[in-house]
């Protein structure tokens, strides 16, 4: 975004004017709390966004990630996206999103 901060150090790389640690991407990851308990992942997208959400089991792996899901943001400010992760897989899983405007 041109702010002079490294993409893999910014809170919002793809917003100007964005410093670290006041970024509006928020993204979370919590519990549901009726069985079975699942991973509800929520995001804030941005403006004329496209959003992937990828997941994996194994950070160490680069090749592991997952889609998920994709959604579009179609309108002209930032939108709360949330997606629950109905799979069956045990162990620990990571989430990341990706956001191309």
């Amino acid at each position: 975004d041109g702010d002079g901060i490294a993409n893999a150090f910014d809170d919002a790389p793809l917003t100007p004017g964005i410093n670290p640690g006041s970024g509006p991407f928020a993204l979370t990851v919590v519990a549901t709390n009726l069985p079975p308990v699942r991973p509800l992942i929520a995001w804030d997208a941005f403006p004329l966004s496209v959003s992937q959400l990828e997941s994996t089991p194994d950070l160490l792996r680069t090749n592991s990630w997952e889609t998920l899901a994709k959604f579009t943001n179609a309108i002209l400010e930032s939108v709360r996206i949330e997606h629950l992760d109905r799979r069956d897989q045990p162990g620990v899983r990571y989430y990341r999103v990706l956001q191309s405007q």
